[in-house]
């Protein structure tokens, strides 16, 4: 299936496009080279998510609350099941770092086939409180997991069958999910959101929805209806960035997505960015990447 850029609405959330409408499943293999600094910010979505490394090593960071952010590294051949709606970032640890992904709704299973059965074999995962399920290279069950999701990201919607093809696969990884859940504590896993990460969701989401303006530190402490200094703070736990040294690396990654897919002019590009001015765009695109904005869309 189809390489895909992340791309995110203002409230953060992640604008999946599923090519067939009959099957909501959309697949990704994802170059991190491709990506400013190897890195996707923070983002959810309501569709779940599964993971798998085929080249190198990644970070994820799966923000559950203040005192349950998780940080996780995997390496070539480990997984991750992510939830619906979970606060999460991936970064590469190294050049060349490849991820295999998996996305589809809560509604895949709203197919009149698995009506009968929903409750005992399928919400038994959307029910639960884990934050996360890592996926080993050492368990049967884990193995058989990541190589359903390599297996699956390797269609290329032209095979005979090709929709049975993706509902077999995707019940399958289904079907061993929920197996090894039975061998997960449950206790030791639950993390429910706090409302410190309710306060990163809104301060985020005024980011994104205003980065092409002046923005000052008061104004996203506000829009949570906090004070400065706990914006501070907040960014700082969770992020380990102040706000504004978050907003640059946003606006950054905005400014090198235009670069290599418009024609829009260097100009025009830091502006809609919100860098006040040409030059001081130059300046501090060269101070992050080491290069000019013309060299880098070259």
């Amino acid at each position: 299936m189809e390489v895909k850029m992340l791309e995110l609405q203002n409230d953060l959330r992640e604008r999946i496009s599923h090519r067939n409408q009959y099957i909501p499943v959309t697949t990704c293999v994802d170059h991190f080279d491709d990506y400013f600094n190897r890195t996707w910010e923070c983002h959810w979505h309501e569709e779940v998510e599964f993971s798998v490394v085929l080249k190198g090593s990644v970070e994820y960071i799966i923000f559950s609350s203040e005192k349950n952010t998780t940080t996780i590294t995997l390496h070539h051949g480990e997984g991750i099941y992510v939830p619906s709606g979970k606060l999460h970032s991936v970064r590469a640890l190294q050049e060349g770092t490849i991820l295999a992904g998996l996305v589809f709704p809560i509604s895949f299973f709203e197919l009149t086939i698995f009506d009968n059965f929903y409750f005992n074999n399928i919400s038994k995962v959307f029910d639960s409180h884990f934050p996360f399920i890592y996926l080993n290279t050492e368990e049967s069950i884990d193995i058989s997991i990541t190589e359903s999701i390599i297996e699956i990201c390797g269609l290329t919607g032209t095979e005979t069958g090709f929709e049975l093809y993706c509902i077999e696969l995707v019940s399958r990884i289904w079907r061993l999910l929920t197996s090894k859940m039975n061998h997960l504590t449950e206790k030791t896993m639950f993390c429910e959101e706090s409302i410190q990460t309710q306060y990163m969701k809104a301060m985020l989401t005024f980011i994104h929805s205003n980065y092409g303006k002046c923005i000052t530190v008061e104004e996203i402490a506000k829009h949570s209806g906090i004070s400065r200094t706990e914006c501070f703070r907040c960014f700082k736990k969770f992020l380990k960035k102040t706000p504004m040294e978050y907003t640059t690396s946003y606006r950054l990654s905005m400014a090198t997505m235009l670069l290599t897919s418009t024609s829009r002019t260097i100009k025009d590009i830091s502006s809609s960015c919100g860098f006040s001015t040409p030059e001081y765009f130059g300046k501090v695109f060269k101070k992050y990447l080491g290069t000019t904005p013309g060299q880098y869309r070259k």
